[in-house]
């Protein structure tokens, strides 16, 4: 229908069902069909032989539009009546007005939109408002205020141009989607695609303020569980005075992009006794969707050899999503430490060295003191002995002493 904004939506899914769609309006600017009007009934009686006299019938206006002291009607066929004041020429018509499909009046000018999307402005032009702007084009629709006038593009954008004491054509930022315009003495409005009202202009007695009434409430069906992945609808229904609804679906999809987190019981490192049996503490997996997970451990600690092992940890929420966390064993030996003495030496230039063997890759450690009553605690670290070939140690302290005499004690770890 001429005048009418239509909406429609292409969607294209692939095979997996995955859809993506895309969202159009545009605008019908066709000049209306002609209305034809019968004066009197349809169906007439007419007596046989006797003279028909004809009722006649009319094709009226299609629109109208009224000024200050104008007014303006769109014929049927695209044409423009006007009639009233003129003493700012806002009743002269352009020569060769045609093809118009729309009529919009303000204080003491007109405008028309033809049906190519251009506009027409006649009238009083002190404050710029039959002035057009360069390169108006695209016309939808056309609204005029007191001393200034709008214009909707097809692409939802709006023109403001004439007087702008108050701001009435100052335009909002990011004004868009707009499928309506009206204009006041000295504001103007806009209507959005998504039933919102944008304002601005004079606000001396609030006509910019927009209440809370304007739209409609709206109603939505449908839940959505934060806690579970998983797509969900949501249906919103707004119904008017009239009994008549619309609706509008969303689908929201509730990922978990997020790991679990692993946390470890007990210490790390943890301290393990050379031949004894090994415990792991264990650990907790949590995820805050799938709540406590299992977990997968990997361990390759060696309780009969001394050294540095770890234990690895692994778990994996329904999504995919996996974590790992580790733990340092370190084995350690807490019997006595048995001492083959192979030999020891004082070498020409003072150095010490002794010689033992015990079990391959054992950690020791060399002690020094010249006190041999003091409390190991109280004793010197010298270093640590070489193992080469294994099982065979060989220690060397370059700062031996034999005054006073140095003792020498060797530990593990």
């Amino acid at each position: 229908a001429p005048g009418t904004f239509y909406h429609y939506r292409l969607v294209a899914a692939n095979s997996a069902g995955t859809a993506l769609g895309s969202d159009q309006t545009f605008f019908s600017l066709l000049l209306p069909a002609a209305v034809v009007t019968l004066n009197g009934a349809a169906t007439v009686t007419n007596e046989c032989h006797s003279p028909y006299t004809g009722l006649g019938a009319f094709s009226g206006a299609s629109a109208l539009a009224g000024g200050n002291h104008h007014s303006l009607a769109l014929r049927s066929d695209g044409t423009v009546a006007a009639w009233g004041r003129n003493s700012e020429g806002q009743t002269t018509l352009p020569a060769g007005l045609s093809n118009v499909v729309a009529l919009a009046a303000g204080q003491f000018h007109s405008l028309a939109l033809r049906s190519d999307g251009t506009v027409a402005a006649w009238g009083f032009n002190g404050y710029g408002q039959t002035t057009l702007p360069a390169g108006l084009s695209n016309v939808v629709a056309v609204a005029a205020g007191g001393y200034h006038s709008l214009a909707l593009r097809s692409d939802g954008t709006v023109a403001a141009w004439g007087f702008n004491a108050n701001g009435e054509t100052t335009l909002p930022a990011g004004l868009s989607n707009v499928v309506a315009l009206a204009g006041g003495g000295f504001h103007s409005l806009a209507l959005r695609r998504d039933g919102t009202v944008a304002a601005w202009g004079d606000n001396l007695f609030g006509q910019t303020n927009i209440p809370s009434g304007v739209t409609l409430p709206v109603a939505v069906s449908g839940s959505v569980d934060a806690n579970t992945p998983g797509s969900y609808a949501l249906t919103y229904r707004a119904t008017n005075s009239l009994g008549v609804s619309g609706s509008a679906t969303r689908t929201v999809v509730v990922r978990d992009t997020l790991p679990p987190v692993i946390t470890l019981l007990g210490t790390s490192p943890l301290t393990h006794f050379l031949n004894t049996p090994f415990l792991d503490p264990g650990a907790t997996a949590l995820d805050v969707c799938g709540g406590s997970l299992a977990i997968l451990t990997n361990s390759t600690v060696n309780v009969a050899q001394l050294g540095t092992y770890t234990v690895s940890y692994r778990s994996t929420d329904s999504s995919g999503n996996a974590a790992t966390n580790t733990r340092m064993v370190v084995v350690v030996n807490n019997q006595p430490v048995i001492f083959n003495v192979t030999g020891s030496s004082i070498s020409s230039g003072g150095a010490f060295q002794l010689s033992f063997t015990n079990l391959i890759g054992l950690p020791f450690s060399v002690l020094g003191s010249t006190n041999l009553a003091l409390p190991l605690t109280n004793w010197t670290v010298l270093g640590a002995p070489v193992e080469n070939p294994p099982g065979r140690y060989q220690f060397t302290d370059l700062q031996a002493t034999n005054n006073p005499t140095r003792f020498y004690r060797v530990r593990s770890p």
